[in-house]
């Protein structure tokens, strides 16, 4: 009689699936379905404005290797440099160590590495050649100048780092360590 008992419980677990499962299908299949039809010539499409085509899209920057990312500036002053800039930008300005480079062209090879060192870890910004002992940076966002101070502070040519009318040096212990090394090379 057990056996029958656990027989007739299981059957009608089983009969109270089915019919649940019988009335999801009936209600999928009666439940009303959208249909697009083939001619939409008579459809307006009014919610697509500059603002929807914009969204998702990145911020335009530089490309890396633009020939105008490095000016040449060497007419000018520093203050006329920072006139030239954009308003809203800022302008910072990288002294190099006296006899760290030669020529223009050197400086500007190394402006230029510094450039693609910056751009790849996102500080994006265009720079410009003063003189030979001095490079521009024009980052495209302010936020940006205390990140580029510290890569450029730790750099072994820059000397000194202008910026908003402010002197910044390389901590003297870097520096220290830095030529302690360099004599050692040379040993």
């Amino acid at each position: 009689m057990a056996h029958l008992l656990k027989v007739r419980r299981s059957t009608v677990h089983l009969a109270v699936v089915f019919c649940q499962f019988s009335l999801f299908l009936s209600v999928m299949v009666a439940k009303p379905h959208v249909r697009i039809p083939d001619n939409l010539e008579d459809v307006v499409d009014d919610e697509e404005d500059e603002e929807w085509r914009r969204w998702g899209r990145f911020k335009s920057y530089p490309p890396k290797n633009d020939p105008d990312t490095l000016v040449d500036f060497s007419g000018m002053g520093a203050n006329e440099v920072v006139r030239s800039s954009r308003p809203r930008g800022a302008i910072c300005f990288a002294k190099l160590r006296e006899g760290a480079f030669a020529t223009k062209e050197e400086t500007r090879a190394a402006g230029t590495r510094w450039s693609d060192v910056m751009l790849s870890g996102g500080l994006y910004h265009k720079s410009y050649v003063v003189d030979e002992n001095t490079v521009a940076f024009t980052p495209e966002d302010t936020d940006m100048v205390d990140e580029m101070k510290r890569f450029l502070l730790l750099q072994p040519e820059i000397s000194e780092f202008q910026y908003d009318g402010k002197k910044y040096y390389p901590d003297p212990r870097v520096y220290d360590e830095r030529e302690s090394r360099q004599r050692r090379e040379e040993l």
